[in-house]
């Protein structure tokens, strides 16, 4: 059943929130998800002590799409590139000389583009997800097109002040996410 909610993403439904305890069964609810889908995915997992470094969870998702074949060169204005290549080293562009917020835009929605399109994409353990990846979740999950996303997390892990309740509010409020599996199981 909870696999069935979460493989009805299409439409206005493109998001959908898979929450429980930790030893519940949602990362083996993905692993399913992933293996059975048609649609190209991409798939990445938080870790707690990357919380604090920006970009580290879009930086996955990002060397994931360039893992499948996604050209960043051809795809994006240099520019763009060029301030991608802080996060990305592997794109051996000269780094941008520009202002911080400048920077920040183009690695956003040059990010954002690269992940735009790509069919399903799935995050694990999004109670640890640092704020600027969180941002460009947000921006995908607004945008209206794909990808569809899969957001997996622990409520009980989810300070009420931290910047994941701040996103998860946001979600609930800006796009019709898929009513959330929660996994009642055992607890580790």
């Amino acid at each position: 059943a909870e696999l069935a909610a979460v493989s009805r993403l299409g439409g206005e439904r493109r998001v959908a929130l898979v929450a429980g305890r930790s030893g519940s069964g949602k990362s083996r609810l993905l692993t399913e998800l992933c293996a059975r889908t048609d649609r190209r995915v991409l798939a990445a997992r938080a870790v707690s002590p990357e919380r604090e470094a920006p970009w580290s969870l879009a930086r996955m998702l990002l060397e994931a799409a360039m893992e499948r074949g996604v050209n960043v060169r051809r795809l994006l204005p240099s520019r763009m590139v060029a301030c991608l290549a802080d996060l990305l080293p592997t794109l051996d562009a000269a780094r941008a000389e520009v202002e911080p917020q400048t920077w920040r835009a183009l690695v956003l929605h040059g990010a954002a583009r690269i992940l735009q399109g790509r069919g399903l994409l799935v995050v694990d353990d999004l109670q640890w997800a640092d704020s600027s990846s969180l941002e460009l979740l947000a921006l995908l999950a607004e945008r209206g097109e794909e990808p569809a996303i899969v957001l997996a997390y622990r409520p009980q892990e989810v300070d009420d002040a931290s910047p994941v309740a701040q996103f998860l509010t946001q979600l609930r409020a800006t796009v019709r996410p898929v009513p959330p599996v929660v996994q009642p199981g055992p607890t580790a």
